[in-house]
């Protein structure tokens, strides 16, 4: 996820459907699947766009009836804590384990010391995991 402003969050989204990234991009290898490799027969390009796309459509009518709140719990669910970087906008990035969003959206992390900071969600630029 990369924020462009304070007022603009961009969130790409990169569906593998038959393509197979890694053998263009070796670093890919490991990192990447292709849809191709679950499902017998594989869906159409236009299909996994409507289903995309209607999937995007519901969670944007759960976010209006219930707000950020449940969806934030059900992402810190599914996270596992993993070592990143975090780019801001402004000033030095920061390093530490990812704890999660707090209920505002704003990043958890551990810093190396095991100190529990709260960045900002509109100061985040770009949150790269480590390897």
């Amino acid at each position: 996820i990369e924020q462009g402003g304070h007022e603009t969050l961009s969130v790409g989204l990169g569906l593998n459907i038959t393509n197979e990234p890694w053998k263009e991009g070796p670093a890919l290898s490991g990192v990447a699947c292709s849809l191709s490799q679950f499902l017998s027969p594989t869906p159409a390009t236009e299909e996994m766009a409507q289903h995309v796309l209607d999937a995007i459509s519901e969670a944007h009518a759960a976010l209006e009836i219930s707000g950020l709140a449940p969806t934030i719990e059900a992402l810190n669910q599914l996270w596992k804590p993993c070592a990143v970087t975090v780019h801001l906008h402004e000033g030095p990035s920061l390093t530490g384990v990812f704890q999660g969003l707090d209920r505002a959206g704003n990043l958890e992390i551990a810093n190396p010391l095991g100190e529990r900071v709260v960045i900002l969600h509109q100061n985040v630029k770009q949150l790269v995991e480590k390897e």
